[in-house]
This record gives C-alpha cells, structure tokens and sequence, in this order.
C-alpha cells in the first residue's frame, strides 16, 4: 500500500546559505525589541550601546556595538531550545561596507552583507534616519533546518578594522507539522480524516482542492472533519500566536474502487491467424474474443515486431477489429483497456496475435556485374548488403580470383580476373530460401580519372594498379603531401589505368638542395614496353619549392599504363597525381546531329532532348604543327550567353537543333569568343583554310565554303595549342576530318593506298596517313 505524501513549504520565501541557514524576510521587520537578551558576555571588543529609530521611544533599544577601527569585534548570543528562526537588526559603522561570519563553535553557518548607513556612528545611542529605510536595509532572518534541540551559542564576527551594531534579536519557535489519521492512500467512502497538531494552543487550516493553506482557509473543527467522498488531496498547517506557522503538510485520498478485469476467452494471451493459404482471413474481430468485469473495452495497437516490409493493417479502437490489406507475416501486440470510474479501477489486458502468411523474399544489394580492386575484401552482412534471417553461404567459381570466407562472410579479390559469386541464403522465420549470383571482376588497373591528393608510400601503393621502383623510405610529416622520395635516378612510379591516357600532372617538392631535375611520363600498352610521352619536364626552383608538372597529348591510343621516371639532381617529393583520358567522338558522316549555333538571344530551351553545348579548349598538333584535333569542354545551358558561338550536339534527333529564344537582342556584329570559334547572325562567306562543322565533322574550307545565319565558323590560326587541364574534367576530342577525302571512296580512288585490318578493324594508309573507314585520319 502506497504511503501518504507530506509536502513542505516554509512561509519564508528562503535563499538556501551553507548547510545550516537560509536567508529570508518575514512580518518582524518593524520589530526591534528584543527576547534573546544582549550581552558583552564572551564576546571580543564588544560594549553595549542604544539605537534610536525616528519615530520610536526616545531612550532606543538596547544594542552592541563590536570593533574598532583596528580590532575585530565579535558578539555572542544563545538562542533558545525549540527556536526555528532567528531575526535580528544590524548595522555596519558609518562608510563601511562588512561582511560578517555566523558561526556555531568553530563551524561556518552562514555571512551577512552589511551595507554602511550614515546614522551608525559617533556615540550611542545611534539614530537610524527612518523606520522604514532602517527596516528595508537592516532586517534579516536566519532559518534553521530543524527546530533547535536545546541553546545554541552562536558568534557573529566582522574582519579586523570593521565595525557593526546589533540589537532587535529575537527567537522563533515553529508550530509542529500537522498529521493526518488514517495515513493510507486508499480509503472507503465517505471516510472521515482526522487532523492534528503536537504544538498545544495550535490551530489547524486546511484545504481540500490541492492548493496551500492559510490561516484563511477552513478552520479544522473534531465535530466537522473533512470526508472523502471522491479522491481528493488535503493540505493542512498549524498557526498559533508567537510561532511561525508550520510546514505545509499534505495527503493524498483515493476512494476504495471494486476490482476491474478484462479477459481474452479461454483466458489466452496470445492468437495464431492465418493472412494466406487456405484458412487465410482478411480481418480478425479482437473484440469479439473480450469481456470485461466493468465497463467496454477500447483498444490500441502496443507494439509489432518482424512484420515483413507491406504489411498493412488498421485496427478499430472502439470494436476490436483489426483488417489486413497487405498481408506477409509478424507479430502485432493489440491492449485492450478499459479507464477508472468512482467505483471500479481501471483494468488492461494484451493480446498477441501471430500472423502467419508469405515468407518475404531476400532483397540483395548487388549488380550482375561488381568490381573490387585486387587486395580488397568485402563484408556480406545482413542489413548492409543483403536483407534475410536466414543463414548466408557464399561461393566462388574461382577461388584464384576471388576467395570467400564463409566463417567471416567475406569476399577477398585476390588476382585480376573475373569469376561468378553466389550468395545463398536459407529459409527463416520471416524470408524464404533464395540465391543471387553475379560476375565479379577484379581489377588491377585504376579508372579515370584518377585523383591522389598526395600522402605516404605505403598508401600510395595500396592502391590496386600502382607500383614501383626505387623510392626511398619517404620524407617526414612537415612535408604534407610531398612524402614520396624520389631520391636515385631511374625511380619510378607506375599507374595502370582502364582507358587510353589522355594527359597527367604530377605535383612536387624539392627537398634535396637546388639543383635541376626531371620527371618523364611514359606511356606502354603492354606494361613491359615503354615509350617516352613528350619532352621529360624540369623542376626548377629553390629548395622547398612545389613545382607542378603536366603531361599532355603525347600517349598512343592503345597506351593503358604510365609510368613517372625519376632522373636526379636532387631529392624531391612526390605530391598529388591526377591521370585523365581524352574522350574521341566518332565524327563519321553518318551523325548529322553535330552543329554550331550563334543567336543574338540567350538560348533558354533546345527543341531536341538532350542537346549539349561545347566550347573550345584547344588544338592539337602533330610533330609537324599541323592541327589533328580540336578539344571540346562543356557548357551548361545556364551558363550560354547571348551573342556568344557554340559548338552543339543535337541528342536524340537527327535534326539540327532548333532554340526558342528570349530576353533582348545584342548587336548584330559578327564576334569572336572561345578560343578561335566565330559566329554571326547573317549568312556568312568563309575564307579558305578556315574549318567548319560539315556533314558531322571538322572540316577544312576550300574556296566558296559558307555558313547559315546564326551559325559559326573555326579560325584555326587562333585556336591555342590543349595544354594543362583542371584534372578530373572529362573532355571531348574531335579529329580533323583528311583534307581532300571525306569518305572512304575518296581514299580507295588512289591506287597506291594500302588496306590493313588490326584488332578486327579496316584501315587504309595513304600518303603515310592511316584512315578508318569513315575517312577520318587516324594517324
């Protein structure tokens, strides 16, 4: 049985101090007489003294004075048996800000601030300007944790060199806690509650709607007591003349209510239903199965556990009832309750129902076709890669490619190579048996682009399809990223890609002193064979310096690896290597969807889905000078501007791209923009030897070439020469269409040409040109 509550609060507002005391203001501000008496007795540099209140008798009140300007003063006072608080009038000396120590023995109860009043001063008695200011500023009370158990000498002391005055201590008692019979929470009706006091004399006060009592409230009479017709709390004090009123006691009431339950019939906990087969049901009727002693159930959804993925139900909280419309299987935990009245208590009940139904098939987290980088493993874990209950057992078509660890459920690539993987898992509670297999390709090459912001060694060549030679044992955490040594001639660091290179840079630092020395980048097909890719590159600069170098348009088609060949002059630093491919677009004559546009109004929308727009980022030449290819980099169509060329894709259609156009129109002059490509807004003559984007290609003019309106033209002269580039970018090359043979007739016309097939593909070489069927000029 619950006990009853007592709850307290003191009629002081109080601010807690120290262990013993609390700090508070009450009805004795305007008294200054005394009943604990004033004594120089055990006191140190104390004499007796009189303070005078405008307004009160003219002899004053009786005081001590303590201190002098260079001795501390102390008072002592005994305040009686029973005293809860303590109340006292004090005063610092004229200009003097005090703070003194209330102690008990030797132990700290509590400090008082003083604040200096211009009254305090020269010789008793001392007047105080008014009662009212003297009241405010001066008044304090001390309250005790508990009454006291007997008289208790306390000292009141201020620091050497300050003074203060006492007078109008006075003692007070508190009225005993008011106790209530019977003390238990559960009561009958109509019970009676009786109250009382320890204090003798004392009156008892008392509520019944929960809020505090005051000497207002309903005297408590024995001829009248308070009866509980329903629940109810009662709070009570106890007040008597010359006392502090009491704690705030407090009990709280329930009427005796008769027993209350609710049963499941047959008295079950737990139902099985089926949601599919042949005795599958759509919707089970809970409470049709309930009773109650008293009162009509409702009825709440408690808890579901591994319901599988679809399941949908609703239930209805007044009948019972709960309906499916999306069946599998699970556990759903229905509480049917009924709430309290004044005569019965409230009563629950669970009910588990197991729904069984369709298993749910495994979902897996895998392609038909993976890749993993040789040396990496992979977890199979349920809930990260693959959803079941069952057991998962993993295969392998080969182990010398990829292992599997059915213990750790873990994939390893172990050498480059392809083989199939299959994850099995068996039937559980909730998911049926099922298997997912997929090729697994591990490679040893890394894709493009490849970025490495730079690091230690042993990171570096973590990376599958990175190796090398040489290199020392690496520099120190002061160089940042710079802490692969290159430090002998001939070290190296190899990279073998998954697309044909396109251009590399290579971020360094010298560290071993000032002299020159270079990195070369080569190029191989096969790994073994190796031809240098340009000029090797210097690192020039002081000690210290970072120096990048690029790498650009000098690899063969089928070249897949790079290699970067160290030759000394002093020690460097290897930082950041960014490896990327140089994408070709198939120019044949067959693709009409190639074009240029130059509209005297932005472009805000292209007729053919997926039209894409490009500038010029460069050219590039053969050994000769003579431009093979123009690089193209991407615009966004928010970034067109008006008046401005571009070269465009049309996307899905054949046809040549249409733009509707709007905002304000800008000067019909012919202009020049992104690196040698000119438009105009009116049908333009070409001059010979410019290029134009013809038939699906870049082609060369010969005499009487021209453009439509809005259209552009390229002046090869001014297209600069594709060097370095924002590693990552994926551009787009096109090749120069063969000056003279646009097609593949053109070039078989010459008898000297001779037919070659490599790799399963015709090419024809001419004049020591090589062409592909289409006639575009392979080399």
């Amino acid at each position: 049985m619950k006990k009853i509550f007592f709850k307290s609060m003191f009629l002081l507002c109080a601010l807690i101090v120290g262990s013993n005391a609390v700090w508070a203001q009450s009805d004795y501000s305007a008294t200054f007489t005394s009943n604990v008496t004033l004594s120089t007795s055990g006191g140190t540099s104390a004499s007796t003294a009189k303070v005078k209140v405008t307004g009160e008798e003219a002899t004053g009140y009786d005081a001590l004075k303590a201190g002098t300007g260079s001795v501390a003063g102390v008072i002592k006072i005994t305040v009686p048996e029973g005293a809860k608080y303590l109340h006292l009038h004090v005063a610092a000396w004229n200009g003097e800000t005090v703070t003194l120590t209330m102690k008990q023995g030797n132990t700290n109860v509590t400090t008082i601030s003083l604040t200096a009043d211009s009254g305090i001063k020269n010789s008793s008695p001392f007047t105080l300007g008014n009662a009212s200011k003297a009241t405010t500023n001066y008044y304090k009370t001390i309250t005790f944790a508990s009454p006291l158990a007997a008289n208790t000498e306390y000292s009141f002391a201020a620091t050497t060199g300050k003074r203060f005055v006492i007078w109008g201590v006075n003692s007070e008692e508190i009225c005993a806690t008011p106790t209530f019979a019977p003390n238990t929470e559960e009561v009958e009706k109509d019970a009676e509650i009786t109250i009382s006091c320890a204090t003798d004399g004392a009156s008892i006060y008392y509520t019944t709607d929960g809020s505090i009592p005051t000497t207002s409230s309903t005297l408590y009479n024995s001829s009248s007591k308070p009866i509980i017709d329903n629940d109810k709390t009662i709070k009570a004090i106890a007040a008597k003349a010359g006392m502090a009123n009491s704690i705030v006691a407090s009990a709280e009431y329930t009427v005796v209510k008769a027993d209350n339950a609710i049963t499941f019939t047959g008295d079950i906990t737990s139902k099985d239903i089926a949601l599919t087969g042949g005795s599958a049901v759509s919707s089970f009727d809970i409470g049709a199965i309930t009773s109650a002693t008293y009162g009509t159930p409702s009825y709440a959804i408690k808890s579901t556990e591994n319901l599988t993925e679809g399941t949908e139900f609703s239930l209805n909280t007044s009948t019972g009832v709960i309906s499916f419309s999306q069946t599998y299987k699970g556990i759903i935990v229905v509480t049917a309750s009924v709430a309290a009245t004044e005569t019965y208590k409230a009563a629950s009940a669970d009910l588990t129902i197991n729904c069984s139904g369709d298993l749910r098939t495994p979902f897996y987290l895998f392609d038909d076709i993976e890749e993993l980088s040789k040396g990496s493993t992979i977890t199979i874990a349920n809930g990260d890669n693959i959803e079941t209950d069952g057991v998962i057992t993993l295969s392998t078509t080969k182990a010398s490619v990829a292992s599997v660890d059915n213990d750790a459920k873990t994939i390893t690539a172990v050498a480059a190579g392809s083989c199939s993987i299959t994850i099995s898992t068996a039937v559980g509670d909730y998911y049926s048996a099922s298997s997912k297999t997929f090729t697994l390709n591990v490679i040893d090459y890394v894709k493009l682009p490849f970025v490495w912001e730079g690091g230690v060694k042993a990171d570096l060549l973590a990376i599958a399809g990175v190796s090398s030679f040489g290199l020392g044992s690496g520099y120190g955490d002061s160089h940042g990223g710079y802490r692969v040594q290159f430090d002998n001639t001939g070290d190296y660091i190899q990279v073998k890609t998954n697309e044909q290179i396109g251009y590399c840079t290579v971020g360094v630092k010298k560290i071993g002193g000032d002299g020159v020395s270079s990195i070369a980048a080569k190029g191989s097909s096969d790994g073994s064979t190796w031809r240098q890719s340009g000029l090797a590159q210097p690192i020039n600069g002081n000690q210290n310096a970072i120096v990048s170098l690029s790498f650009n348009g000098g690899f063969y088609e089928d070249e897949f690896y790079v290699r970067f060949e160290f030759t000394k002059s002093s020690n460097v630093g290897v930082g950041p290597i960014y490896i990327a491919a140089i994408h070709t677009r198939d120019v044949s004559t067959a693709d009409k969807k190639w074009g240029t546009i130059c509209l005297p109004y932005k472009v805000e929308n292209a007729h053919r889905s997926g039209a894409t727009f490009y500038t010029i980022a460069g050219k590039r030449v053969d050994g000769s000078g003579n431009p093979t290819s123009i690089v193209l980099i991407e615009v966004g169509t928010a970034d067109l501007v008006a008046g401005k060329p571009y070269i465009f894709h049309a996307g899905a259609s054949d046809e040549e791209l249409i733009a509707q156009s709007s905002g304000a129109a800008v000067a019909n002059v012919v202009t020049t923009e992104n690196n040698g490509l000119v438009g105009s807004f009116a049908a333009t003559s070409v001059a010979e030897g410019m290029y134009v984007i013809s038939g699906g290609q870049v082609a060369k003019c010969g005499t009487g070439c021209s453009i439509p309106a809005n259209r552009a033209y390229i002046n090869m002269t001014t297209v600069p020469e594709f060097g370095v580039s924002a590693p990552g970018v994926r551009y787009l090359e096109m090749p120069l269409a063969p000056e003279n043979a646009t097609s593949l007739e053109d070039i078989k016309a010459n008898e000297t040409a001779v037919k070659f097939v490599y790799n399963g593909q015709l090419f024809i070489k001419k004049n020591g040109i090589i062409y592909d069927v289409t006639g575009r000029k392979i080399r």
